[in-house]
C-alpha cells in the first residue's frame, strides 16, 4: 500500500508555486496559440474552398449573361465531373440548341420573305398589266356606247355593239 501523502511528492522535492504558475501560463499560451492558429487555418481554408467553389458558379453566371445579350457562340468552360461540370455541359448543349433553332428560324424567315417579295412583284406586274389593258378597253367601251346610241335598232351592228358593251 502506498501511504497517502499530503504535501510534497514522495519522489523528490515538489515544484514551487511560481514554477507551477509559469508552466501553467506557458501551457495556456500554447493552447491559445494552437486554437488561434487553427481558427486562422480554418478561415483561410474556408476562403480558399469557397472561392474554388464559387469560381465555376461565377463563370456559369457570366456565360448566362453573355448568352442573354445574344452571344450564342459563347461556351462555359468548366472541366469537372461534379454537378457544376454537368450543369455547364447542359448549359452549353442548351445554347447550341437555341443557336440551331435561331438559325432555322432565320432561314425560314428568309424563305418566307423571299416568297412574299415574289408575290408582291407578281401583284405589281398584274396591276401594271391590268392598268395597261384597262386604258384601251375604256376607250373601246366609250366609243361602242356612243355608236350604240347613234345606231338604229335592229341591224346586226346594233347586236354586235351590245355584245361589245356587255363584255
Amino acid at each position: 500500500d502506498m501511504p497517502l501523502v499530503v504535501g510534497p511528492l514522495p519522489f523528490g522535492e515538489g515544484i514551487g508555486a511560481e514554477a507551477y504558475q509559469e508552466i501553467r501560463r506557458a501551457t495556456v499560451e500554447r493552447f491559445a496559440s494552437l486554437i488561434a492558429g487553427g481558427m486562422i487555418f480554418g478561415f483561410v481554408m474556408t476562403f480558399l474552398f469557397s472561392s474554388w467553389l464559387v469560381r465555376p458558379v461565377r463563370a456559369l453566371a457570366a456565360g448566362m449573361s453573355r448568352v442573354a445579350e445574344g452571344d450564342l457562340d459563347h461556351k462555359v468552360r468548366i472541366e469537372s465531373a461534379d454537378e457544376l461540370g454537368r450543369l455547364a455541359h447542359a448549359f452549353n448543349r442548351m445554347v447550341r440548341a437555341v443557336k440551331e433553332r435561331d438559325n432555322r428560324l432565320h432561314e425560314m424567315t428568309e424563305d418566307r420573305l423571299s416568297t412574299v417579295e415574289k408575290q408582291i412583284s407578281i401583284g405589281r406586274l398584274a396591276a401594271g398589266v391590268a392598268h395597261e389593258i384597262n386604258n384601251p378597253l375604256t376607250a373601246v367601251l366609250s366609243l361602242s356606247t356612243l355608236l350604240k346610241k347613234k345606231a338604229v335598232e335592229g341591224p346586226p351592228e346594233h347586236e354586235d355593239l351590245d355584245i361589245i358593251v356587255t363584255e
